[in-house]
């Protein structure tokens, strides 16, 4: 009887291991967070403006960001 108790839940696991192992999400390949590539210290007050700037650097796309208390900077970034 004891045996058949431990064998019951051995497979009970296994299936519960296989469900949640199958449940995963696939990564997409290549997905990778932005690589920040500076940080401008010029105050700005909308994307474009930044974005402009940025591509002058050779980065894909900036962004007006907050930074504290100081107000808005560019933000540049490689994606």
């Amino acid at each position: 009887m004891a045996k058949s108790v431990a064998s019951s839940t051995t497979v009970v696991l296994l299936i519960a291991l296989l469900l949640v192992a199958s449940m995963e999400v696939p990564a997409v390949e290549g997905q990778r967070g932005c690589k920040q590539a500076s940080k401008s210290m010029t105050t700005c007050t909308a994307h474009p403006e930044c974005d402009k700037k940025c591509k002058g650097e050779k980065a894909k796309m900036g962004l007006c960001r907050a930074d504290g208390p100081k107000g808005k900077k560019c933000w540049c970034y490689m994606c």
